[in-house]
């Protein structure tokens, strides 16, 4: 598995469109897309998978995977 990399802050945009969500639970998680395929999926400090998950976030990705690869190319969300 890859070196995990910190996610960057999100950059603030004026007259974009943004959607913004409530963290829930008090936890951090967040998937990205690559090439039309669920690549990674994360909390705030690691890279996680079923095995060693946070939260059942990496399970329901994976059961959801089919869904999430929906979303464009060069997709994070978090």
């Amino acid at each position: 598995m890859a070196e995990f990399i910190e996610w960057k802050k999100i950059p603030r945009y004026s007259n974009e469109h943004i959607t913004i969500t409530e963290k829930i639970d008090g936890t951090n998680a967040q998937f990205t897309i690559e090439n039309g395929t669920l690549t990674t999926v994360g909390s705030r400090t690691r890279f996680i998978t079923p095995e060693s998950d946070n939260m059942g976030f990496a399970r329901w990705c994976q059961t959801n995977q089919y869904f999430l690869e929906k979303f464009p190319d060069g997709t994070q969300l978090s």
